[in-house]
């Protein structure tokens, strides 16, 4: 659990970019824990988009613009 003394940082868009850019992201100890901390993970996971396949229904029923066709 975090301490009262603990330094807080404003999580900003460009925070949070920056963040993920470095591999880093905030998480909590549990869901009602208003206290986030920096996670830096020794093994990464990484989905290659390019790759997804999208199946028919969902592409019918996405919004336009919420995911870009790679073709």
């Amino acid at each position: 659990m975090a301490s009262r003394d603990d330094i807080v940082i404003e999580i900003t868009p460009q925070v949070l970019l920056k963040a993920y850019a470095c591999g880093i992201f905030p998480m909590a100890e549990s869901r009602d824990d208003p206290a986030l901390y920096w996670i830096e993970p020794q093994q990464r996971g990484i989905l290659p988009l390019n790759a997804m396949h999208v199946p028919k229904r969902l592409a019918r029923t996405r919004a336009p613009g919420q995911l870009r066709d790679q073709n």
